[in-house]
């Protein structure tokens, strides 16, 4: 396909391309109406010649335009310009998940990104809709590093082949529901910690290569990722509540090393580095402070009685 940077389709100037994602391009776009930049998505000619390519790219448009949540990216429009199908959506200038695993390699970011997510995945799933297509580039992450989700499982629909992050249910084309969001996020979460996805449909410890995290994190990532959907976390919630048990209690912070993130960088309220060790023996404490006044009321009485004992003897013999 010609590229359409410099084109105007309606109201909306495609400056640059700035990916390609199989299905569709994804141009960079001024709107001058609203004096916004978009983000301006196309199907590619041989889908948008497709009749119910179209028409599903443009019902999962309506949907998600519907949606009004945080951490859900928002679509302005969507429709047909020039025979091409298109959805502006907001721009987010910093990126994708893809590239910023680097800050969520300290779990305490994981933690934060991972509640987000839930809260998004709980709402979705309350519309009565599954996502269905979580994973690290479809995942934006705007200044705050909150999380915006995008492409609710139209990439899968239309033919991509499978990947680590599908559920096994998914890949083998059975009925679906909100449990699959929760193996994908499963996924995700040792993808955050370890810095690659696991090999797809294999559960693997992610405390083989971060011996530093708790023993409970592997529960938690092999429960989410259960084979069998009855026996995962059954909402994102109570994933998101049994992370956060796994985590907290072990967590002690410490100041952050030369190489971790720049203060700027951090996320407000929560510290640079954490490293995981056992709460300090109360018995190690030092000696409280009574007892060293009494010790030292104790000495000077005893300084004293014999001070009055050679003071006496001296005068006896004299």
């Amino acid at each position: 396909m010609s590229d359409l940077t410099g084109r105007t389709l309606g109201q909306y100037q495609l400056l640059h391309r700035i990916d390609d994602r199989g299905s569709t391009l994804i141009y960079k776009a001024f709107q001058p109406s609203m004096s916004r930049f978009v983000a301006f998505k196309i199907l590619k000619p041989g889908l948008a010649r497709n009749a119910a390519a179209s028409e599903q790219f443009l019902q999962q448009s309506e949907l998600v335009a519907k949606m009004e949540h945080p951490y859900i990216l928002p679509v302005y429009d969507y429709g047909m310009i020039e025979g091409s199908v298109y959805r502006a959506s907001r721009y987010v200038e910093t990126g994708t998940l893809s590239n910023q695993l680097v800050w969520t390699a300290n779990p305490l970011n994981a933690l934060q990104l991972v509640g987000r997510l839930a809260e998004a995945l709980s709402y979705i799933h309350g519309q009565g809709y599954i996502h269905g297509n979580l994973k690290p580039s479809n995942i934006f992450l705007d200044d705050n590093r909150d999380p915006l989700l995008t492409d609710f499982g139209l990439i899968h629909r239309l033919g991509a082949q499978p990947s680590a992050y599908m559920s096994p249910e998914q890949v083998q084309g059975k009925p679906l529901d909100a449990r699959t969001d929760v193996y994908s996020l499963g996924v995700l979460l040792y993808e955050m910690l370890v810095g690659d996805p696991p090999p797809m449909g294999m559960v693997v410890s992610p405390r083989a290569k971060r011996p530093d995290l708790p023993v409970e994190v592997d529960r938690v990532i092999f429960t989410a990722m259960a084979q069998d959907p009855e026996e995962r976390f059954q909402t994102a919630q109570e994933f998101r509540h049994a992370l956060d048990l796994a985590l907290h209690p072990a967590i002690q912070v410490n100041p952050p090393p030369e190489e971790s993130f720049p203060e700027e960088d951090a996320p407000e309220g929560l510290p640079l580095s954490v490293v995981f060790s056992p709460p300090p023996d109360k018995a190690s404490k030092g000696t409280p402070t009574w007892a060293i006044l009494l010790l030292i009321v104790i000495l000077g009485a005893v300084l004293l009685v014999c001070t009055i004992a050679l003071i006496v003897l001296l005068l006896n013999r004299a």
